[in-house]
């Protein structure tokens, strides 16, 4: 890689690593527009406890975390799914595959 192109990369870090320094310390993960589709999908209840565990959008693994939460609601739909396709409704189980 040339000099020059390894400057104008470092560059590009130095932004990146600043904007994220000077952005919303705790940025929502998940926009309000899929959050409202979530709360269709598994209803507004599940959806508010869901938020309320959640203690960190930084890490991934573990009660608490962001994706560890989602995914549980994740895996609910799954289930679902998992459900109409052993009952034969192939296109409905489509859909929640989907949803998850």
């Amino acid at each position: 890689m040339s000099k020059s192109r390894n400057s104008i990369l470092g560059i590009l870090l130095a932004l990146f690593v600043a904007q994220s320094a000077i952005a919303d310390p705790d940025p929502l993960l998940v926009s309000q527009g899929r959050i409202d589709a979530l709360a269709e999908l598994v209803g507004q209840a599940r959806v508010d406890r869901t938020m309320e565990r959640i203690t960190t959008h930084y890490d991934f693994e573990g009660r608490g975390s962001w994706g560890f939460e989602w995914r549980r609601v994740g895996e609910r739909i799954e289930r679902r799914a998992d459900k109409l396709k052993e009952d034969g409704r192939h296109a409905r189980a489509l859909e929640k595959y989907t949803d998850a």
